[in-house]
């Protein structure tokens, strides 16, 4: 290969690195005027995310109005799209399992429906993967998990077993000793 030939590949190769590196520069400005902008965002998504803690449950810090906002959004929900018509019953408030990945659904939907969503992908973009993963996984799970089914016609009350994990177990897997030698 001639000299020139070489240089030629090799000031090609600066040129897209160049431009390469110009496009991280402005990818990265666009991210962290999206983080400013979501810091200053005073709605409800952003206040009701900051005020959950973790290991806590949405039903245990909810407030009225986050109540009301929650019902009015499933309505329009089950009003919207069929499939979850056809799962989401009346008595949902009653099931704690629903009313979390309702909750949860709802944030991401207002996620993606927010000018947020256009810090990693567009709206529109952002609202298609929120039909095609959220939507459908919620509506398999209010059948397959949630224990609604029986409530077809009236609520059925049914409580899963009260489970609380084995912490000497998890001691003695971690360390090798048991509990109480670890303590």
């Amino acid at each position: 290969m001639s000299a020139d030939l070489t240089g030629d590949i090799d000031a090609r190769r600066l040129g897209i690195l160049e431009r390469d590196i110009e496009q991280i520069k402005s990818d990265q400005e666009r991210i962290i005027d999206a983080l400013e902008e979501l810091g200053q965002d005073d709605g409800d998504a952003a206040a009701t995310s900051e005020e959950l803690t973790p290991c806590t449950a949405w039903v245990e810090q909810a407030t009225e109005d986050d109540w009301a906002h929650l019902m009015d959004w499933a309505d329009w929900l089950a009003q919207t799209y069929d499939a979850t018509a056809q799962s989401l019953f009346p008595c949902w408030p009653r099931h704690p399992g629903i009313v979390e990945d309702l909750a949860g659904l709802k944030l991401s939907w207002e996620h993606a429906t927010s000018t947020a969503a256009d810090s990693q992908w567009s709206r529109t973009e952002a609202l298609a993967y929120w039909h095609d993963r959220y939507l459908p996984g919620f509506i398999a799970r209010l059948t397959q998990f949630h224990g609604s089914r029986g409530c077809s016609t009236r609520h059925e009350e049914r409580r899963a077993r009260p489970m609380e994990t084995d912490r000497d177990a998890a001691v003695v897997y971690a360390t090798g000793e048991p509990a109480e030698a670890a303590r």
